[in-house]
């Protein structure tokens, strides 16, 4: 599961990724940290994704938010899901 509200980065006990949400992160930060804790290359995760990985670079290095539908891919392709909690 990807938090995006959570204050620690990190897996818990039962491999939940928990992934940082702060004021000064943009998701696409979110997303590059949430692919190299899962062990994976942009391009590996580009082919899980079906994408090219110059979206993958897109993706990660752009400051606007990003769709439910994509943080929902990202998630599937590192084998995780997504949980979004307002707090």
């Amino acid at each position: 599961m990807i938090n995006l509200l959570t204050k620690e980065f990190n897996f818990t006990p039962n491999g939940t990724l928990l992934l940082v949400s702060n004021p000064t992160q943009h998701t696409g930060q979110m997303i590059k940290e949430a692919r190299k804790k899962a062990g994976l290359t942009q391009k590996e995760l580009a082919e899980k994704m079906g994408i090219t990985v110059s979206a993958v670079t897109k993706m990660e290095t752009r400051k606007v938010g990003h769709s439910v539908e994509t943080l929902e891919r990202v998630a599937m392709a590192i084998g995780k899901q997504l949980q979004i909690n307002f707090v």
